[in-house]
């Protein structure tokens, strides 16, 4: 796994896809930005605030239910410890950009 404790940033090899170099420094600066508490995980409060944020981002008033941040969690969070990691996050973001890519949306 990629990213090892919450104090240590995660190594970057010449050799690794430029796409998933671009999924980590993205994700990175989530966390940077959002990981309040710096344990290495968004817990439910911090998640609202991304996906609140994301919406705003783009244009939108949408504000996010708490049923809403319960079903993004429970659909990234794949160890079930109720918080979304980096690793868990990645998979997520490299599976949505790739299939945005192929074309393929049912994939999502």
């Amino acid at each position: 796994m990629e990213y090892t404790n919450k104090r240590e940033k995660h190594s970057v090899s010449s050799r690794r896809d430029p796409l998933e170099n671009s999924i980590r420094q993205a994700i990175d600066v989530i966390f940077t930005k959002y990981d309040l508490d710096h344990n290495g995980t968004l817990d439910m409060s911090e998640v609202r605030t991304v996906i609140n944020d994301a919406f705003r981002n783009y244009g939108s008033n949408r504000s996010i239910t708490d049923e809403d941040v319960k079903r993004f969690v429970k659909a990234v969070d794949v160890n079930s410890d109720g918080t979304i990691s980096k690793d868990e996050l990645f998979q997520v973001f490299k599976k949505a950009i790739i299939t945005e890519l192929s074309g393929d949306k049912s994939a999502i």
